[in-house]
C-alpha cells in the first residue's frame, strides 16, 4: 500500500516541537462498524488507527476497549454533529481532546462496515464557533477546540460511581459539574 504524502505531512506537523500539543486528537469519522477498523479509500485497512502507527501523539477513537471511554467518545461524536457546545466542552475536558482531525479519504461507505461520511463532521465543525481550523493536509483537516484547557490531572469536586447501563451515561454527564470524576463500578 502506498501511503499518500499528506499523511506524512500530518505526522510531521504533530511531531514538530514548535507545535505545542498537550491534549489528545479525536479522529473523525468514527471507525467502520463491522470490525472497528481504520480503512482508507487508497487501500490501508487495519485494526490499529494509522495515526497511532505513525506518531507518538495520543489519538482518540470510539474503540478503546473501555466501555465508559467508548460511550463518552460516541457522545462527543454526536455532540459535534449536533453542535452542542456545552457537551463538546464537557466531554473534550473529560477525554482531554484538544484537536479533531477529519479524514476525508476515510472509507466510510465500505459495504462491509459503514460509518458516517466525513463531510457531515466538516460541515458541523466549520459552522461552529467552538473550533478553529489549524491546517489542511490535502485530505486530512485539523481543527482545534477553542475552549480546550489541559485536564490530565485534576482534583474532582465530586466522585460519581457509575454502575449500570452505559446508555444512560450521557444523561448523567450532562447533570455533572465539569470537575466531577466518573468511576466505573
Amino acid at each position: 500500500v502506498l501511503v499518500p504524502s499528506y499523511v506524512f505531512d500530518f505526522k510531521n506537523w504533530f511531531d514538530d516541537s514548535k507545535n505545542r500539543i498537550t491534549g489528545r486528537i479525536l479522529l473523525l469519522p468514527p471507525q467502520e462498524t463491522a470490525f472497528n477498523a481504520d480503512a482508507y479509500k487508497w487501500g490501508y485497512w487495519s485494526l490499529e488507527p494509522l495515526p497511532n502507527v505513525l506518531s507518538a501523539k495520543t489519538f482518540v477513537t470510539g474503540n478503546t476497549g473501555n466501555n465508559i471511554t467508548d460511550a463518552l467518545v460516541k457522545q462527543l461524536y454526536k455532540a459535534i454533529l449536533e453542535e452542542d457546545l456545552v457537551t463538546i466542552d464537557k466531554l473534550s475536558r473529560v477525554l482531554d481532546v484538544e484537536y479533531v482531525s477529519v479524514r476525508n479519504d476515510f472509507y466510510y461507505d465500505n459495504p462491509r462496515g459503514e460509518t458516517l461520511p466525513p463531510q457531515i463532521f466538516t460541515n458541523a465543525i466549520k459552522s461552529s464557533d467552538n473550533f478553529a481550523e489549524i491546517k489542511n493536509f490535502n485530505q486530512w483537516s485539523l481543527f482545534k477546540i477553542k475552549s480546550y484547557s489541559p485536564s490530565r490531572f485534576y482534583i474532582p469536586s465530586n466522585i460519581v460511581l457509575f454502575a449500570g447501563d452505559f446508555g444512560s451515561l450521557y444523561e448523567e454527564i450532562t447533570l455533572m459539574d465539569k470537575n466531577d470524576m466518573i468511576i466505573e463500578d
